[in-house]
């Protein structure tokens, strides 16, 4: 809905087939992946700065005394993948257990999410272009087993599964 909304906003219909990414840079918004790798950066920042005496600390930071995991393979945490996202975003996870978390100085730290989505587009884009300027295979495909000649590549799997029907017939 939001996306439809920006699109109608900027003024771009649909049939003009423009990349998500240009409707996004056009309208001056970041992805969704940037807007929840944000939003998740803010909630682990304001339950870091709780006092330890609070249930949602105590829940994030602990540790189990006894238990085990399912065999098979481990689960991922949510604290499995926040700490990848750190990592992706060029954040340090050491950051998080500093003492001296301050406001100001991580929402400053947040703001590398802009770099993420700077790269990501990055490589949308590349990904894009390596799609489009790939050259399209057009000429002529000759069967392994009789030598005949087809003009695509679905008459060519055609042609061997009658050439097949053929052998099998003999």
């Amino acid at each position: 809905m939001f996306f439809s909304l920006c699109v109608c906003i900027a003024g771009i219909k649909w049939q003009d087939r423009i990349p998500n990414t240009d409707v996004l840079r056009t309208c001056g918004i970041s992805g969704i992946e940037a807007f929840l790798l944000q939003a998740r950066f803010q909630w682990i920042g304001h339950v870091m700065r709780m006092p330890s005496t609070r249930i949602q600390k105590q829940v994030f930071c602990g540790q189990l005394v006894r238990g085990k995991r399912l065999p098979g393979g481990r689960h991922k945490r949510y604290k499995d993948g926040l700490k990848q996202n750190l990592k992706i975003c060029g954040i340090s996870p050491n950051e998080l257990n500093s003492a001296q978390l301050a406001r100001a100085s991580w929402q400053s730290r947040c703001h590398a999410i802009d770099d993420f989505e700077a790269t990501r587009v990055g490589a949308i884009k590349t990904k894009w272009e390596a799609r489009k300027t790939a050259t399209i295979r057009t000429g002529q495909w000759t069967c392994d087993r009789c030598g005949r000649v087809s003009e695509s590549r679905i008459g060519l799997y055609v042609l061997t599964g009658s050439t097949t029907d053929d052998e099998t017939r003999r």
